[in-house]
């Protein structure tokens, strides 16, 4: 028995971008590629976001620096601005979980294949195609 992988699939595209490649053509070595392959897509993530967060921290400072000469109180400001920030990121997280959530369709059959393969225990084989 083959499962057939398709070329235009997210984790297909996503391990070929990372070039992470499954080192046997079963069902098994690929669902662990494609576990590193999220990892490291993960791991670039939280950094990409400590950037954006240095970047704001710095540009924060400087606003600090810049609302001293125009408030006598420059940290109430910085507050009240990280307070807002973080009551509008908690909303959109929110609105962003509570819209998509609701059309998430049913996981793909390759998606349930891997999750059969690792809690089953059965490496069937793959071959890799695109479909048109």
């Amino acid at each position: 028995m083959k499962k057939v992988i398709d070329r235009n699939s997210w984790h297909y595209r996503l391990m070929n971008k990372l070039d992470i490649y499954p080192s046997q053509m079963d069902i098994c070595a690929y669902t662990r590629a494609l576990m590193k392959a999220l990892l490291l897509t993960s791991i670039l993530a939280i950094g990409a976001g400590l950037i954006v967060v240095s970047f704001g921290e710095f540009f924060g400072w400087i606003a600090a620096m810049i609302s001293m000469w125009v408030l006598t109180e420059p940290g109430t400001l910085a507050l009240i601005a990280t307070g807002f920030a973080a009551v509008a990121v908690i909303i959109g997280c929110m609105f962003c979980v509570e819209k998509f959530w609701k059309i998430l369709p049913a996981p793909p059959e390759d998606v349930q294949a891997m999750w059969d393969s690792i809690h089953n225990k059965i490496c069937v084989q793959i071959e890799i195609t695109r479909e048109e």
